[in-house]
């Protein structure tokens, strides 16, 4: 079943995807632009241009970590716990090796985020199968610490994804899972949702909006920008598998029928643009360049006439 549609007064948008290929025919299950795009899909980390780096491991998640001052960090996660980190080579102009992290992890890792600390320390979190784990220590001296978070009564559940901005981290999952905390003090605790869909993907771009099954979009600071509020809407019957903050307010959602939508209220989302390939991921800094099956990828542009 197709999300519902707006209602018939509103117009036409005027949307259109510039597509281009990753040189690749793997489907790509998350992406992040820094500088090129870099995508993880199958066993592989792709940059935009078509070079690739075979890891060995089915890889879920990636993460950019920058910050001023620091060499920057690409971090990959995959099954069995595997975690693996790229620095920046200034001299190199890129990133040129991928080495894994050693964790005491077993589970599969599907979400990975990370901020720098002074000394150059870095703090990475991951999450997955009843799973959430945090990694430190400064790269170029010796691996990580890894070390388990204390989960909640009843556990983490299947963690699905991971958003951290500035102080703020929230992670989400099955069954209506979602968990948020201060990184300064790490006590995590669960905001209570009014749904029990499982939730897949937080958005890119400037808002926490999050979706997941049956339509279900979940919007933080709603009314007034109050963040402790989290509102859960319903646009539709068709699982959603990614989003973006959208051109406005509105969040752009992508449907698992090929279909980008932006959520017009609270009931009803209207049709931007239908593929004929499946969007899987937008990436987390632009909130723009999506990718997805078969090393497709596209920037969602919005037309206007003057």
């Amino acid at each position: 079943m197709a999300l519902a549609t707006a209602c018939g007064s509103s117009p036409e948008p005027d949307v259109r995807v510039e597509e281009f290929d990753l040189r690749t025919e793997i489907d790509i299950e998350a992406a992040v632009y820094a500088g090129p795009l870099y995508a993880v899909g199958s066993t592989s980390v792709i940059e935009e241009s078509g070079t690739s780096w075979d890891l060995g491991v089915p890889l879920h998640g990636i993460a950019y970590v920058d910050e001023a001052g620091f060499p920057a960090v690409l971090a990959v996660v995959g099954d069995g716990g595997y975690v693996a980190l790229a620095r920046y080579g200034y001299n190199s102009g890129g990133f040129q090796e991928f080495t894994q992290e050693p964790t005491n992890i077993e589970a599969d890792l599907l979400g990975v985020a990370g901020y720098f600390e002074m000394k150059d320390q870095l703090t990475l979190i991951v999450v997955g199968e009843d799973t959430l784990g945090v990694g430190q220590g400064i790269p170029e001296e010796g691996p990580l610490v890894w070390t388990a978070t204390q989960p909640p009564p009843g556990g983490w559940g299947h963690l699905r994804d991971i958003r951290l901005e500035d102080d703020d981290v929230c992670v989400l999952g099955d069954a209506g899972a979602l968990f948020c905390a201060d990184v300064t003090t790490m006590i995590w605790g669960r905001v209570e949702l009014d749904t029990d869909e499982n939730l897949t993907r937080f958005c890119g771009g400037l808002r926490w909006e999050a979706v997941g099954s049956n339509g279900t979009v979940v919007i933080r600071g709603l009314p007034a920008e109050d963040t402790s509020v989290w509102t859960t809407a319903q646009v539709g019957s068709v699982d959603l598998v990614a989003c973006s903050s959208g051109f406005s307010a509105a969040p752009v959602v992508v449907g698992a029928n090929r279909t980008i939508y932006e959520v017009v209220d609270p009931t009803h989302a209207q049709r931007l643009v239908t593929l004929d390939w499946q969007p899987l991921t937008f990436d987390r800094e632009t909130g723009f360049v999506m990718a997805g099956e078969g090393g497709h990828g596209g920037y969602l542009v919005e037309v206007k006439s003057y």
